[in-house]
């Protein structure tokens, strides 16, 4: 069968985010906008001649109190065991305060 992409709304995308159990992504902002929302994140690090933009994702690591969950292989029980990503104190403030008021969250 052929596979049907739908692309949503920025803001459908951002009810989408806020409303999943957890997220599979290989994407920097989407796991910065997963830490807002205190998501589980799987994060399926990019190969080949994309490789060098997962310094983003490792760079990422050491804002977050746990560290990212690597996906090597097709197993997201990894996911399902790991805890949701939350920004450590200090970037945590000043960064949902700015999130907050640009998605327009209370």
């Amino acid at each position: 069968r052929a596979v049907e992409w739908t692309y949503p709304t920025i803001p459908q995308w951002l009810g989408l985010l806020s409303a999943a159990e957890y997220v599979i992504t290989n994407s920097y902002h989407c796991c910065v906008l997963s830490a807002h929302y205190n998501k589980r994140v799987g994060v399926v690090p990019l190969s080949g001649g994309n490789a060098g933009m997962n310094t983003r994702l490792d760079a990422l690591d050491q804002y977050l109190e746990t560290p990212l969950c690597k996906i090597l292989s097709n197993n997201i029980e990894k996911i399902e065991r790991s805890n949701p990503l939350r920004f450590v104190k200090d970037v945590n403030a000043t960064g949902r305060l700015f999130l907050s008021a640009a998605l327009g969250d209370s």
